[in-house]
């Protein structure tokens, strides 16, 4: 993009599966479960059991 710079936050996990060219989705979801069921709940078209 040019000069254009843009700031992010990236969780340690998540910033060493980029640079080491790991990346295990499933563990790292796992890992943020937390956050995933957060997500989840906030999608209106995600319905059932627990």
């Amino acid at each position: 993009y040019g000069d254009t710079v843009i700031d992010v936050d990236v969780d340690d996990a998540m910033r060493e599966a980029l640079v080491e060219g790991i990346w295990d989705t499933t563990a790292l979801m796992y890992s943020n479960r937390s956050k995933v069921d957060e997500t989840v709940a906030d999608l209106p078209y995600v319905e059932g059991d627990d």
